[in-house]
């Protein structure tokens, strides 16, 4: 891995589910090429350099934080059942998706049994601590991470870096609400707290979790040499990918979403004035 660059982490799950939501309103477009493009402009909109690492994180089978709790996310596949969407189809359509480019890209596919992109990208934050962080995830869970100084965080959902003014706060309070994430377990004493703890907090992952992970980057090396470009799903887009860090047209700075906050805050303490 090389000392230079700053490392890019694109949690597949929002992506995917956006574009499977959204693929009712373009049905003649496939739910894949719709992916594809969705983190070509997110890349686009974060700036790559040539020096940069690129990984997409994705959830792995059953989560390993249902063996602490069976109400985690419990909610989630009755949700999905509910609606008219092939589920199957277009788990197989984003899974072809993420094997093409896995041959085709330099791009770092990240998987592990019982796994979720949650868990690559809060290790990520600790392991390159030496190096700049920008995760792409609209996930509010991530938020904790920004109380690490190299770790921005980039929303597909409102194309803005996200900001929490104390993320140790905000950490606290999820702890403590009576239902968050699907669990409705009731926190009753110290254990229930301890077990909470462990689901919820990313800082600090489980030895089992954060190991193989670990080992997973401490041995990640640059694809070059091992891509084929001709495997490149939608060649349509092909030029889009080739040409990310030429492009400087699209890029959103995080200076640019400060102001917008400074100003969007002050538009607000006025009207309270006003009331």
């Amino acid at each position: 891995m090389n000392n230079t660059g700053k490392i890019i982490i694109i949690d597949f799950g929002c992506i995917m589910f956006s574009a499977i939501f959204a693929h009712k309103y373009t049905p003649s477009i496939p739910v894949a090429y719709t992916t594809l493009n969705m983190v070509l402009a997110n890349l686009l909109r974060i700036g790559v350099n040539s020096e940069d690492t690129i990984m997409i994180a994705c959830d792995e089978g059953h989560s390993w934080r249902k063996s602490f709790d069976k109400s985690y996310k419990s909610d989630r596949k009755a949700k999905r059942e509910k609606t008219d969407i092939d589920w199957k189809y277009m788990f197989e359509q984003m899974n072809n998706l993420l094997i093409k480019l896995d041959i085709s890209t330099s791009w770092h596919i990240l998987k592990y049994p019982s796994f979720e992109a949650d868990d690559w990208q809060a290790v990520a934050t600790k392991f390159y601590k030496d190096k700049e962080v920008v995760l792409i995830t609209f996930d509010a869970d991530m938020e904790q991470l920004l109380s690490r100084p190299n770790v921005k965080i980039f929303s597909p959902k409102s194309k803005k870096y996200k900001f929490c003014p104390n993320p140790f706060v905000a950490l606290a309070k999820k702890l403590n609400k009576e239902a968050v994430d699907g669990l409705t377990s009731p926190i009753e004493n110290e254990e229930d707290f301890d077990t909470r703890n462990i689901l919820i907090n990313l800082l600090e992952l489980p030895p089992f979790v954060e190991a193989p992970i670990i080992e997973t980057f401490k041995n990640l090396e640059p694809k070059g040499a091992d891509t084929d470009i001709d495997e490149f799903p939608y060649p349509s887009l092909k030029e889009k990918y080739l040409n990310l860090c030429q492009n400087k047209s699209k890029i959103i700075t995080i200076e640019k979403c400060e102001k917008q906050l400074e100003r969007k805050n002050k538009k607000k303490k006025k009207a309270k004035k006003n009331v």
